[in-house]
């Protein structure tokens, strides 16, 4: 048979390399439009790679209200992302008011700061805070009404995050409140813990001497 083959060759070399170029060609395609799909491939996973890598490191600015000791209430706006924000604005509905500033100066209240100026920047793991009035006087202010709107920002490519802004003032009477502790009582703590380590072991070994 093979001597059948050889001899179809020999008779019919044209056509033979007609089939071998038609055979190179049709490979070639193939190998093309693999190589093709391989790159394709290897952009979608470097893409979502990239876009994985800037979910994880994005900045994350949050809006919220806290009471503190003497039913003082703050505001806080917390970037708790590993990246600093740019450009950010808060909008809320009704406004954010600076209500201690309108009894120290007995006029009518404007927008809090952070809510009409915003921050340009703010860094990762940053709090900033304001004392905006007490308990009894947020309540009074916004009644029952809760506090709705968006915060903002842009991380160092551009992106535009929107981040929803929920607030309950009604919420913050006889809220939990923890207070933070002190270095002198964490020192004190530490030299409890340590007193009472030496001492055991300083025990373990009159025994052990016995």
């Amino acid at each position: 048979m093979v001597a059948s083959i050889v001899e179809w060759l020999n008779e019919n070399d044209g056509a033979a390399l007609a089939l071998l170029t038609f055979a190179y060609v049709v490979i070639s395609f193939i190998l093309v439009g693999i190589s093709l799909r391989t790159t394709k491939l290897s952009r979608m996973q470097l893409e979502a790679a990239e876009r994985f890598e800037r979910e994880r490191s994005r900045p994350y600015v949050t809006v919220h209200f806290v009471e503190k000791v003497g039913a003082r209430i703050e505001l806080l706006v917390e970037n708790a992302g590993p990246t600093a924000a740019y450009k950010v604005q808060i909008t809320t509905n009704p406004e954010i008011k600076d209500l201690y500033q309108r009894k120290c100066q007995r006029q009518e209240s404007k927008r809090h700061p952070f809510i009409e100026n915003g921050f340009a920047y703010l860094p990762p793991k940053m709090i900033a805070r304001s004392y905006i009035g007490l308990t009894e006087d947020i309540k009074q202010e916004y009644q029952n009404s809760q506090i709705e709107g968006e915060v903002k920002f842009e991380d160092r490519y551009g992106t535009v995050y929107a981040e929803p802004v929920l607030i309950n003032p009604t919420e913050m009477h006889g809220a939990a409140y923890f207070p933070e502790p002190s270095t002198a009582q964490e020192l004190a703590k530490i030299r409890e813990l340590l007193s009472k380590t030496l001492g055991s072991s300083s025990e373990d070994e009159e025994k052990a001497s016995h």
